[in-house]
């Protein structure tokens, strides 16, 4: 028996335990006047990653505009992608939630 929850996947240990199994262990929580948001920046890596051209991603949350944590992304290529096309992508692999706000390119 297996269940899903805000931190990852989990299955039941014969004592009764729940053992919880997080894919990197880079799991951030924010909470908001609509309630908590899990930003797994290991799976937002990986996604990231996925589009071509990148070779290395590293997302990490910072202070924005108006005092607000937002989600942002450092990538390493060798050719800077489209960022608007790169965030369309994000979107369409993951939740609303873990599309990075700001985005910086470095090449490699």
């Amino acid at each position: 028996n297996g269940i899903t929850e805000g931190r990852g996947e989990g299955v039941f240990a014969p004592d009764g335990t729940l053992d919880v199994l997080e894919r990197c262990g880079r799991t951030v929580m924010t909470e908001n006047l609509t309630g908590r948001e899990y930003l797994d920046l290991g799976r937002l890596e990986e996604t990231i990653m996925s589009y071509g051209g990148i070779d290395h991603a590293e997302a990490y949350t910072c202070w924005g505009p108006e005092h607000r944590l937002i989600l942002c992304a450092d990538i390493v290529g060798s050719e800077e992608p489209d960022l608007e096309k790169l965030k369309a992508y994000i979107a369409e692999k993951v939740e609303p939630c873990l599309v990075p706000k700001q985005i910086s390119f470095t090449e490699k």
